[in-house]
């Protein structure tokens, strides 16, 4: 089951990410976040899995036709192309700076612009504090987040 969620939000995310051209998609800023919560989630729950001892028939069962399996690169690699595709740090940072709105919106990008890609963007950076927060690597999920305004003055 997993393997298939995984496989799905695998499809969605490049469908965005890749492509030349920002879609005009509006969604929910709290489904974009769940998408996002739900994804780190998924994974973390076959990480989970896979360190408890399983019969040859369950280990086949969470392996796709080709006998790949959830991957933390592949889910880094997901996270960070959101988040350059949004192009967010740049934005984050502009604010940070004293910026007003009109000039984070020259740095977003033709995505960047648009809500749904600022979100993912931003929700990524947040969903890859956690993941690295599973691997044990709290440098880097605090390194992740030096854009994001922790405290507002």
């Amino acid at each position: 089951m997993n393997l298939i969620v995984y496989v799905q939000w695998l499809t969605l995310s490049f469908v965005y990410s890749d492509n030349d051209d920002p879609a005009e998609l509006e969604l929910p800023h709290s489904w974009l976040w769940d998408i996002i919560d739900e994804f780190i989630y998924q994974y973390q729950s076959f990480s989970q899995c896979l360190s408890k001892p399983m019969s040859e028939e369950d280990l086949a069962f969470t392996q796709n036709e080709e006998g790949q399996k959830w991957n933390v690169h592949i889910v880094l690699n997901v996270l960070h192309s959101l988040i350059e595709k949004s192009n967010i740090n740049a934005q984050l940072k502009a604010y940070k700076e004293g910026g007003d709105i009109t000039h984070a919106d020259a740095v977003a990008g033709p995505f960047g612009c648009l809500s749904l890609y600022k979100m993912l963007g931003y929700f990524s950076l947040i969903g890859l504090c956690r993941l690295h927060c599973l691997l044990g690597d709290y440098h880097q999920a605090l390194h992740v987040l030096e854009n994001v305004e922790l405290i507002t003055k």
